[in-house]
This record gives structure tokens, sequence and C-alpha cells, in this order.
């Protein structure tokens, strides 16, 4: 008989000395060699996900990126900006609120033409005036600032009527010219510092304010001042219109709420013969009998007191008046 339990895998009590006696009837033999290795198992269910590990070093700043392109070159020194309409037109600017060029493109423009009012009626005459070899123009469709053209006056410009015609030389430009009557946006430059200011207070500007070819708006009177020597301000016009006609009347305002009682305007002292009745005076009132002298009241609740306060004598009063009624 061979017996491979071990004595030790029995707790019983009873069972382990029973196995005991076994052993000492027979002999124990060696435990055998272990079978062969039964198969795997399938896998166990999944676990809980674990805690978010902490957040890791932030990684090292990347390289600069390459330059955007150069934008469209900006307007500098610009004496007067205006809206202008662009015409096709390259013979002249007769028609108000036009500009052009003398060829349909930038780079083949010799002149710019260019109308005395801008396209909403307002008068550049004094700004295009001013303008002389060396300043230049800078014009640009409103609605894409990639069509632009930029120009020096090469010689003086020609005054011919309603519009200017100035010999120029190109500068700079992209794109192509706007479409015909498309809003285009017009800036006379100046070389060197800008020579011209607007500046403004209420009252007529000070003698020493300014240099000759500012303008001044007096606030308080709507005038428009051209500085045109050292110590002279010209009067040139007036944006202040007449005073408007006066308004239609209001609608009626809706009945305010009713007032809290005022104080009675009855007499609160009252003179006459007889006893006073009950429709005499009003309450607080004091009656006079002119009869006989008696001061009644004060009354109260709507009835006078059944007997007088008091009573009135003369000055100089007679036996007879003293002894009373």
């Amino acid at each position: 008989m061979t017996l491979s339990l071990e004595l030790g895998q029995v707790s019983d009590e009873y069972a382990r000395r029973a196995l005991e006696h076994l052993a000492h009837q027979f002999p124990v033999t060696a435990t055998g060699a272990p079978g062969p290795a039964g198969p795997q198992g399938p896998p166990g269910p999944q676990g809980t996900t674990g805690p978010t590990g902490p957040t890791g070093a932030t990684g090292p700043t990347g390289a600069t990126g390459p330059a955007g392109p150069q934008g469209a070159p900006g307007v500098a020194n610009a004496a007067y900006t205006g809206l202008w309409r662009w015409t096709t037109a390259t013979t002249d600017a007769a028609t108000s609120g036009d500009v052009g060029i003398d060829q349909a493109t930038w780079a083949a423009a010799t002149q710019v033409h260019v109308s005395k009012t801008t396209r909403g009626a307002t008068d550049a005459t004094n700004a295009l005036l001013k303008l002389k070899v060396g300043d230049g123009f800078y014009i640009q469709d409103k609605a894409d600032a990639t069509n632009y053209g930029q120009y020096t006056i090469a010689t003086a410009g020609t005054d011919q009527g309603t519009w200017w015609s100035f010999p120029v030389t190109l500068e700079k430009s992209g794109g192509v010219p706007p479409a015909n009557n498309a809003d285009t946006n017009v800036s006379l430059t100046v070389q060197g510092a800008q020579v011209e200011e607007w500046l403004g207070a209420s009252g007529a500007p000070a003698a020493g304010l300014g240099n000759i070819g500012d303008w001044y708006l007096d606030y308080a009177t709507g005038l428009i001042y051209e500085k045109t020597a050292a110590t002279v301000w010209t009067q040139r016009t007036n944006i202040m219109g007449p005073t408007g006609a006066a308004g239609p009347q209001g609608i009626q305002g809706i009945q305010g709420p009713q007032g809290i009682q005022g104080v009675s305007g009855a007499s609160t002292f009252m003179a006459k013969a007889g006893a006073p009745t009950a429709a005499d005076g009003v309450d607080g009132a004091v009656y006079l009998d002119t009869t006989n002298g008696y001061m009644h009241g004060p009354k109260a609740s709507g009835a006078w007191p059944a007997n007088p306060i008091g009573r009135l004598s003369a000055v100089t009063p007679t036996y007879a008046q003293l002894l009373g009624p």
C-alpha cells in the first residue's frame, strides 16, 4: 500500500492520528514525480484603470517660424486723404468725384487726373493747390489694399477747370487699377514733415497760434480759419448751419396721481349774533357770539361745547356790561 498524503496536510486531530497509525503499519513511499502541467486557464477580467500619473515636464520651445510676406506699403506724410471714384477714362477727370490715370496700367501712367471735388462733393481745391514738385499721390482701391499705385509729381500740375492733371513718375505699385466707378482712396502726400495741422477751440484763434497753412475750427461758432501769414488767420467758411425750425409740440403727458388732502380753507374763527349751530365753522374753530361776547369752542367732531369758554368785554366796560346779559 502506498500512502502519499502528507500528514502535515491533515488538520483534524482524529484523522491525523489514524493516518499515523496506518503509517506505522504500512511503509510510506516517496512522492512521485509531478504530472504534466494542465492547460492554461482563460484570462481573468481586466482590472480597473489606475490613477493618472503626474504631468510630464514641458518640452523645449520649437524653432521660430519664417517671417510672413511684407504687407502693402502704408502712406506717410499725408496732407489730405479723401474718397474719389475711379474712372477708366484716360483723358480727363471732368466728372465730379473722378480720379484716374492716363494709361490702363499703373506702370505705364505718366499723369494723374483728379477732380477738384471728392466722391462726397467735398471741395479739395485748397489741398490740390498746395501740391508741388516732389509731393505725390497714393491711390488705392478701397475694397482691395493690394491694388495701389504711388506716384511722385514730376512737374507742376495744370488746372483744367473742374479737375487737375499732374505729370508723375511711378514709385511703386501693386495689383491692378480699380474697376470703373469703384470707390478709391486718394492721399496727397508731401515731402518731409507734414506742413499743415488742424487746430480748434472755443473762440477765434490767437494771432501767434499755429503755422502758415494750418486750419482752425471755432467750436462755438463753427467758423473755419486758415493761417495765411505769421500772425494772420483768415476766415474761410462756416460749417454751422442756421438754427432749425421748432419741433412739433410733444404729446400731453399722463395725469399725475391725486395730491394729498389740503388744509381746509374754512375760517377757524367765526363771529355772529347768537349761539353757534352745528353748521357753523369746522373742527378746531372758535366762535364769538357778538350779542353777549361769549366765546365758544373749540369745535370738535362736528359739535360745539355746551358752555362758552369765556367772555369778551370792552376795554372800558360799563357796569351793565360787567354784569352781563
